[in-house]
């Protein structure tokens, strides 16, 4: 699959031909392929995110909508585990959505001191490494923030979450994996 600017998603198969296949409203962010089953998470730049079946032909019939409320149009999405997206909105939190159960959570960052200047920090870039059950989270103000969660929970919920302590490397995380 293909997203374009103009909300146009083509499907590309494997003898190299392309069709549109949907007419999204708005410029396309980001496609995701889910890890277990035939559906494609498409993120809208407006944070409108849309879960689609995939037929057998490519096309999509739309399962779901909903529009995530957002402070900045630098927002952050990737997978957390089975089902689970984490999606950042321009703050030092991270919202899990989990897309079976269409349940979500938050994982705060670790309160910082320092007043003010603490209040513009926001995380930067994120990724989440299946293997280890952690998600990693930079910020503009170069720390980094990892969460771990135990490798026998299924479906997690705020409390199995853990945070680790803050790393701070100085300048601003632009891409962590």
């Amino acid at each position: 699959y293909a997203g374009s600017t103009s909300g146009v998603i083509y499907y590309l198969n494997e003898n190299g031909s392309c069709m549109e296949v949907l007419q999204a409203e708005g410029s396309i962010k980001a496609l995701m392929l889910h890890m277990t089953s035939d559906v494609l998470i498409v993120v809208k730049e407006n944070m409108v995110i849309g879960q689609f079946q995939i037929d057998d032909d490519g096309q999509l019939s739309e399962l779901s909508k909903v529009k995530m409320s957002t402070r900045s149009k630098e927002n952050h999405i990737t997978w957390a585990g089975p089902s689970m997206l984490a999606i950042t909105s321009g703050e030092m939190s991270i919202r899990i959505w989990n897309l079976k159960t269409d349940d979500n959570f938050v994982l705060q960052a670790p309160a910082t001191s320092g007043g003010g200047a603490a209040t513009a920090e926001f995380i930067s870039s994120m990724c989440f490494c299946e293997e280890k059950c952690m998600l990693a989270a930079g910020t503009n103000a170069g720390n980094i923030l990892i969460w771990t969660y135990p490798p026998q929970i299924l479906i997690q919920n705020e409390t199995d979450w853990t945070c680790l302590p803050k790393i701070s490397i100085g300048n601003t995380i632009k891409e962590i994996a």
